[in-house]
């Protein structure tokens, strides 16, 4: 089971709100030529800037939840369960339970990561 499913969900996030920034980018300039609207326009290219830079933490959040994932299923539980009877008996139920964690993960992650990467570019 691939969980990989998840990032481009996370990723259409991203897209649609590439495409709501790209709705106001004109109104923005527009109303940074006065004073008092050009913090304004410094945080839009902040915050689009960190839109931007989500794809990066995505992909390391996919690396990093693949690879545990491939640890716990090929290497963990069959040095747990060493004998071929525990392995065939609590093998779907273990699969079943690494692929919720991992989904569980994921989405944790990949909400983190966002939070993250919107408090490094708003500062």
């Amino acid at each position: 089971m691939d969980t990989s499913v998840i990032y481009p969900l996370f990723l259409a996030e991203r897209f649609f709100l590439l495409g709501i920034m790209q709705a106001f980018f004109p109104l923005v300039i527009s109303l940074a030529v006065f004073e008092k609207f050009r913090s304004l326009a410094y945080n839009f290219f902040k915050l689009y800037a960190g839109v931007y830079m989500l794809v990066p933490a995505f992909f390391l959040v996919n690396v990093f939840v693949n690879n545990l994932y491939t640890e716990i299923n090929i290497n963990f539980w069959n040095s747990l369960f060493g004998t071929d009877w525990g392995s065939t008996f609590f093998a779907p139920l273990l699969q079943f339970g690494s692929i919720g964690f991992i989904v569980l993960l994921k989405f944790k992650l990949y909400r983190r990561a966002t939070s993250f990467v919107f408090k490094l570019f708003s500062a």
